[in-house]
Parts: structure tokens; sequence; C-alpha cells
């Protein structure tokens, strides 16, 4: 469901809190902007808060193949998630991972010996991750689900960053509910440079909106790490998927073999832009 034109709101950056910001492309009926101040790329005006959601109840697929599907799609992304949160925190750790979907990650991190937390809006990954893992999930949105401060000694948000309405204030609530000196490990896409290569030519709605409300690239999101209260940001391509359709899957392997091959190559100072990235964080200093 998509919001009446006149609620819409207009918002300021939220990496460096411009408001100077011409509009970069269109996509559904939707303004996506590009920061003079910082390059941030983003939906503006957007949907209200409420609009996530509701938006996202039923955003995942139910049907018991298509979930199968999707474990697939994101197993190669999932085992290199384990195996940075094992290098970075052992167990038994205390994990969330918001957004967690059907809670493949946390069912793989429960595995390793971890004690896992999830938090879910969307039905289908609830009745999953609980009914058929037997995981621990609540239906909450990390910035309502009144978690304790200092709770966590990591925190995993995959393709979470691009949905949220106010991604300041969603980072500054990872840092609060992490210990000093906690992981943040968050995946997201990075649409903005496919989108300048192929909209000569056609609109491939590479943006997503108004699901996705923002594009981060690195330096956007490692800017706006640090001013929420983190530090050693480090971003790495973390796996690629696996679509169910072959193109894409050719596609998507070809792109991510490439990515990881660069990154691999300079000791990842140069990632290839477009695939998307895992960007891990420590949480610095005392939690506000």
């Amino acid at each position: 469901m998509s919001p009446a034109p006149g609620d819409l709101a207009a918002v300021p950056c939220a990496v460096c809190g411009g408001t100077d910001a011409p509009l970069f492309h269109e996509e559904s009926g939707y303004a996506i902007v590009r920061c003079r101040g910082c390059g941030f790329v983003y939906v503006n005006p957007r949907p209200p808060p409420a609009h996530r959601a509701v938006h996202h109840r039923d955003y995942l697929p139910s049907a018991p193949e298509e979930v199968e599907s999707w474990r697939r799609m994101m197993d190669r992304v999932v085992r290199g998630a384990v195996s940075a949160v094992r290098r970075a925190v052992p167990p038994p750790a205390r994990v969330l991972d918001v957004g967690c979907g059907y809670g493949f990650l946390l069912a793989a991190l429960r595995e390793e010996g971890y004690a896992v937390e999830g938090l879910e809006v969307g039905a289908p990954g609830l009745a999953w991750a609980r009914g058929k893992l037997g995981l621990e999930v609540r239906d909450s949105l990390l910035e309502e689900a009144g978690l304790a401060a200092g709770a966590y000694d990591a925190v995993a948000a995959f393709y979470v960053i691009e949905h949220v309405h106010d991604p300041r204030a969603f980072l500054a609530e990872c840092r609060r509910i992490l210990r000093p000196g906690g992981l943040l490990m968050l995946r997201w896409p990075h649409s903005t440079p496919l989108v300048r290569l192929t909209r000569p030519f056609a609109d491939l709605r590479l943006y997503d909106v108004p699901s996705h409300l923002q594009d981060f690239s690195p330096r956007t999101l490692g800017r706006l790490l640090r001013a929420t209260g983190f530090g050693e940001v480090r971003h790495g391509i973390g796996g690629f998927t696996a679509p169910e359709w072959r193109l894409a899957r050719w596609a998507a392997a070809a792109g991510g073999l490439a990515a990881e091959a660069l990154a691999w190559a300079t000791r990842g100072h140069l990632l290839l832009p477009g695939p998307s990235k895992t960007t891990t964080a420590r949480a610095a200093g005392n939690a506000s």
C-alpha cells in the first residue's frame, strides 16, 4: 500500500542535515534526491514513519517453497556473516538480529552457541522463525521495542537500513543497545551506481521505492555511523545472493565474484560499485 501524495513528508539529509538536495531520479512517482553537501541519495518527500510497519507486514512470501528459495538465495551471505560474528565476538555472546526475516541468520548463530533474539514485523517471517525454527522473535520495529541499554554484544540488521524513515535515529538506537565495543553488522544495497549506468537505456526501478527510502554509499554510511557513536567502520562485500531465476543468479555471481576479488586484491580499499555491501562497526565509548 502506497500513501497518498498528501501524506508525504519532506525531510532533511540524514547524514549532514542539509536541505539543498536537488532531484536525482524519479521512480514509481517518488522523487529521489541527492544532497549537495554530502552526496547522500534519499527519497524526499517520503511516506510517514507509520507506513513502514504496515507496508512490510506482508513484504516476505509465505509459501514453503518460496521460503526455501529465499534460504538458498541468502545462504552465502549468512555463512559469511556467521564467520564475521565469530571473529569479532565469541559465543555465548548475546546477538540481536533486527528485521530478521525468516530467522536463517539467527538459527545459524544459535548452532554456533550464541544467545540469539530477533525483531521482525513481517507476518510470514515471524511465523517461520517462531514456528519452524523455534526462535525468540518479537513483533516490533527496533525503535519501538524498548530494549535495555547495553544489552547486546552484537546487533545485525541485514537489508533494513534502506527501509527506515530516520536512519540516524535507527543507528543511534543500535548504539544504545550495544555494550561499548559491541559489534554492529549491516547489509545494504548499493543501487545508485547501477541506476547511473542503466537509466539512459531503461527504468529498471532499482531503488524499489517506497520500500527503500535511501541508498547509502560506503562514504555516506561511514559518516553517519561515526556521527552516531561508532568507530572501526569497515566496508566489505560479505558474499552475494543467489536468486532463483537463472540469469539473475548468473549476473549476481559474476558481479559478486568480481567484487570479492577486487576487495581481496586491494585488502578492502577498493569496492566494486553496485553490489550489496556488508559494513561492520564497533560501538564506541558509553551509550547515550
